[in-house]
């Protein structure tokens, strides 16, 4: 729905504003009194402001997919424009979104070598004019009304609640705040320049473009895609380089998509490509390189080129990495053809019109018919990409229901990618889905490919070539299979070929050897990989330590065998040792001593980024052993060094692998971890189905490094078993 300015602020200033706000939280899923005293108190205020005469005829986007609502939902994204007014700019159509901002700014500091943060009470969080900044940029690149009429989109943030601390607006944030600027409502003068920012950009009403872009959908700036593409196949950044073997798999998978589009630009059916490849492989890399060179491509068909990411952490990194591209880059949710609080607006608009879980085919054809088609369309999109396609939620297995992030009514996210994609890429190793929810095998993919009239190409398969682990195939053979019940001198029999010999090496007195040269005049073969075993977690730092001064990347990591204590703390880093995550102790002989850590900052202001690649102001940055990533946070990425904690989570008995389940708190577990503690046996089949899980978090953790691993052992037992593996006494 588009209302004028005026009617809005009558709405708001009348007695429509609880109405309003009930609304509100339908729509968009959030109802907690805090926001919901946010939203009162700040839509008074702008509404008082926006009765400016100038303003009254403009158009306000109150709807979504005509629903009553402030917020607007960006086309396929899960992100909301808290206010977007809509008119013209003399002859130009134009829209200014508004971030509200109901803060108290007081006691913010800002970080005086990381633009685009602020240091609040409650921790780092995003400036909002970067944030306002991202919403602008997006719609300018990938919203179809802008596009079609070359419309002009700008953005500022609204403070509604006092007056606002200068440091929003000094170095070093001023370049920022002057391309997005801060006004606030607690400060008259401010006021009028708001007005007069909102006057110099919207000038008329445009009631025909208010329509169009309330009906807006995704649709992408090609010449703004080819320069992302171009930009990422010249990316020096260590994620995407492509080497030997990974170039040879990058060709491969381009020549069967190049295939794939030609039949499909003649008329042909779709088609699907699935792309096979152990830990290391550059699937990852490769992904990201084909989508870039489909971008980049002049000749490539009109259509849009989706890069699709199938985790949260994937996503960030993603985004981070495409820079201003992110909009390229899409949520594998995004192409499910509703929302939750869509789903949930329908379901309790039509009780009893969606079925089971099991009936998602028959509520799909439910939504196409209420209305009209699917969203987004089938074949909206020309070539999908999919990154870690093992990690896709199929919600025809009772495993992966539950909370997902979609409605899992509507059915699984590689039908949905299939059906919007043209032609559909997948990489995959099924083997690294290992939480419950991920439940996508390349069956699945290429039953859902016949279902939909979809052509599977012949496997591209990466399986020879490896990337990290020191270029050593044998290295992940050897992983695959000290994490089964095989005796320890079969393990041990093909060491030698993959693995590097310790140096000798005492702290603080020899230097360890430089990695890439030559030791007494030998230069090392190809495919060595340093593995050893640490007797203390401080020595694991003092190892991973020496090579980041060096200049490599290092990072601690661990199975979920921790409870995370710190998730909600603001500042975690501050906590004393005893209120951390882990908290290991001295042996007997050093009862003082305390290793502590805590797991993954939760609320960095660069959310999954700081975890991979962290900026400036961000404690990982200046500390990168200061957190602890579980395997989910790190699957699909790379450092040089790893430091492993072997926890109680899994352990070697005398001849076999068994999981303690007390020591399991992997969350994306919980249905395992449940069906196994209802058995007695603790080598009864719910026992193993876990411990496999368990297993595969292992293998994920073991295959992230490129150079080396260094790992400490929580049990004396599986530390032996792993010496074994390693031919060690």
């Amino acid at each position: 729905m588009i209302l004028t300015v005026s009617d809005f602020c009558v709405r708001v200033l009348g007695d429509g504003l609880n109405p309003l706000i009930v609304e509100l939280c339908d729509l968009t899923g959030r109802a907690t009194p805090e926001e919901m005293k946010a939203w009162e108190q700040s839509f008074t205020r702008l509404a008082q402001v926006l009765q400016a005469p100038s303003l009254s005829n403009l158009h306000l986007y109150l709807g979504e997919r005509g629903n009553l609502a402030l917020e607007y939902r960006l086309p396929a994204s899960a992100s909301w424009c808290d206010v977007v007014l809509l008119g013209r700019n003399n002859s130009t159509p134009a829209a200014v979104i508004l971030e509200l901002k109901h803060w108290d700014t007081r006691r913010d500091q800002a970080v005086s070598i990381a633009p685009g943060l602020v240091d609040r009470p409650e921790g780092l969080t995003l400036h909002p004019s970067d944030q306002v900044k991202g919403y602008t940029e997006y719609c300018r690149h990938f919203h179809s009304a802008v596009a079609e009429t070359k419309a002009g989109v700008d953005g500022c943030v609204v403070f509604t609640a006092y007056p606002l601390n200068p440091i929003y607006t000094q170095a070093p944030n001023d370049a920022l705040t002057t391309a997005f600027p801060c006004f606030s409502l607690g400060q008259g003068q401010q006021i009028h320049h708001a007005l007069a920012f909102l006057n110099t950009r919207l000038t008329a009403p445009a009631p025909e473009f208010a329509e169009r872009f309330g009906g807006g959908h995704y649709h992408q700036d090609r010449s703004f895609i080819q320069a992302v593409g171009e930009t990422i196949r010249r990316s020096p950044h260590r994620a995407l380089e492509l080497l030997d073997e990974q170039r040879l798999g990058l060709r491969l998978a381009w020549k069967a998509v190049r295939e794939a589009l030609a039949d499909a630009t003649h008329g042909a059916a779709k088609r699907v490509v699935i792309v096979e490849g152990p830990p290391g492989s550059g699937k990852s890399a490769i992904a990201a390189q084909l989508w870039a060179e489909l971008a980049s491509e002049a000749d490539l068909p009109p259509g849009n080129l989706a890069f699709v990411s199938t985790s949260v952490a994937q996503n960030d990194n993603w985004e981070h990495l495409f820079g201003a591209g992110e909009g390229a880059v899409k949520k594998a949710s995004s192409f499910c053809p509703a929302t939750m609080p869509e789903f949930n607006r329908l379901a309790r608009k039509f009780p009893g019109a969606i079925g089971a879980v099991e009936a998602w085919r028959d509520n799909l054809q439910f939504l196409r018919n209420l209305n009209g088609r699917l969203d987004p369309p089938d074949d909206g999109y020309r070539v999908s990409v999919v990154d870690e396609a093992h990690a896709l939620v199929n919600p025809e297995s009772p495993d992966a229901r539950g909370t997902v992030g979609f409605p899992i009514h509507l059915g699984p996210l590689g039908y949905h990618i299939i059906r919007a994609s043209q032609v559909s890429v997948f990489f995959l190793d099924e083997r690294q889905g290992f939480r419950d929810k991920e439940t996508t095998s390349r069956v699945d993919l290429e039953t859902w490919a016949k279902e939909l009239g979809a052509e599977v190409l012949p496997v591209v398969s990466l399986k020879e070539r490896q990337f990290r682990c020191g270029g050593s195939t044998e290295y992940v053979t050897w992983v695959e299979k000290a994490l089964t019940d095989a005796r320890s001198e079969f393990v041990a029999s093909s060491v030698t070929v993959w693995r590097r010999t310790p140096e000798r090496f005492s702290i603080g007195q020899e230097k360890m050897v430089a990695e890439d040269s030559p030791e007494d005049g030998y230069q090392r073969p190809r495919g060595r990989f340093r593995f050893e075993l640490i007797d203390t977690p401080e020595e694991l730092d003092q190892r991973l330590l020496d090579h980041h001064r060096d200049g490599n990347t290092v990072r601690l990591v661990s199975s979920y065998a921790r409870e995370w204590k710190t998730e909600n703390a603001t500042r975690p880093h501050q906590l004393p040792n005893c209120a951390k995550d882990f908290v290991i102790r001295g042996g007997s002989d050093k009862p003082e001593r305390i290793w502590a850590r805590i797991w993954n900052w939760k609320n960095a202001p660069q959310g999954y980024v700081g975890w991979v690649d962290p900026c400036l102001g961000v404690p990982m940055h200046d500390d990168p052993l200061c957190e602890i990533g579980c395997p989910f946070t790190v699957r699909g990425f790379d450092f040089d060094y790893l430091g492993l904690l072997w926890l109680g989570d899994v352990v070697w008995r005398t001849d076999r692998w068994k999981v303690n389940i007390t020591d399991v708190h992997e969350r994306g577990l919980s249905r395992h971890k449940q069906r196994a503690q209802t058995e007695s046996d603790l080598c009864g089949p719910k026992h193993q189905a876990l411990l496999e899980r368990l297993l595969q978090g292992y293998r994920i953790l073991m295959t992230r490094a490129l150079k080396g691993i260094y790992v400490w052992c929580e049990d004396q037992e599986t530390k032996e078993r792993l010496q074994n593996c390693l031919g060690e006494e």
